[in-house]
């Protein structure tokens, strides 16, 4: 929490992602990787942020024609598990996840080969976001947290992120 990671490490859904990733090299099945990412995803008890990956998996797999990029993936995403669990809205893993999956996504918009810059410009973008709501918790954050972000961002790359 002090780092600002909370994000990255637990409420990101990246444990569902790290999942997804891992089960896409086994199998192509994408019934039984549903299946796995469903249990997976009740075993948390539908907890917030990996419900929101989780939704988010099945949309992007779903290429709805409505739908014209990453963003708008993300918003339905928000708007559907807030209509299925309206009390997320208070839920600081929900807010954090939703944070960064923005802000992630309003990183890619940088066309950049260079590797450094864009993981400067994605940990900046994700600590930008989710300072605020971080604050919530902890009031007073750690010099530390750009750093990090950089170091754990550019770790996590080519990993995929719902």
């Amino acid at each position: 929490i002090t780092l600002g990671l909370y994000h990255l490490i637990v409420v990101s859904g990246g444990h569902l992602s790290f999942f997804c990733h891992y089960l896409e090299k086994l199998t192509k099945n994408q019934k039984l990787i549903f299946g796995f990412l469903f249990l997976f995803t009740m075993a948390n008890q539908l907890q917030a942020a990996c419900l929101r990956s989780f939704l988010q998996w099945v949309i992007q797999k779903r290429k709805f024609h409505f739908l014209n990029n990453t963003r708008d993936e993300i918003i339905l995403t928000i708007s559907l598990c807030l209509f299925l669990s309206p009390q997320f809205y208070k839920s600081v893993s929900f807010q954090l996840s939703c944070s960064a999956s923005l802000a992630l996504q309003c990183s890619s918009l940088v066309h950049d080969k260079n590797t450094i810059y864009k993981n400067l410009s994605q940990a900046a973008l994700c600590t930008l976001f989710t300072a605020p709501i971080l604050m919530q918790i902890q009031p007073c954050l750690s010099c530390l947290i750009l750093p990090s972000h950089i170091f754990l961002l550019s770790f996590f790359e080519g990993e995929s992120t719902p």
